[in-house]
């Protein structure tokens, strides 16, 4: 996604109804964890109880996978940061509206 995992993790949450919490990485500085941009990535949503075979059939293909955060909850959380997920919602909904002056 455009904004690296943390849009990429949002616009998932928001599509799903449900709140999501993600890790930060201690490697790295947070906006390029976070935030970077990086085409070798990609996000991918299970249930809890199949975390473990779906790292373990990527490492079968040689594919680098750990988890990185969870679902649930009625947040947003990026690290220690946090806002609430109705408030991302309505902003996510209404915010080029009320940038063109229409909400």
């Amino acid at each position: 996604s455009d904004g690296g995992l943390a849009v990429a993790a949002a616009e998932m949450a928001l599509a799903a109804g449900t709140g999501v919490a993600l890790e930060a990485d201690p490697a790295l500085p947070a906006a390029a964890w976070f935030f970077g941009e990086d085409q070798g990535r990609y996000l991918v949503a299970c249930a809890r109880a199949s975390l473990d075979r779906v790292v373990a059939i990527a490492a079968a293909a040689g594919v680098p996978a750990r988890a990185v955060g969870a679902t649930g909850g009625d947040r947003i959380a990026l690290g220690a940061s946090a806002a609430a997920f109705s408030e991302l919602r309505v902003a996510h909904r209404d915010g080029f509206a009320r940038l063109m002056g229409e909400a």
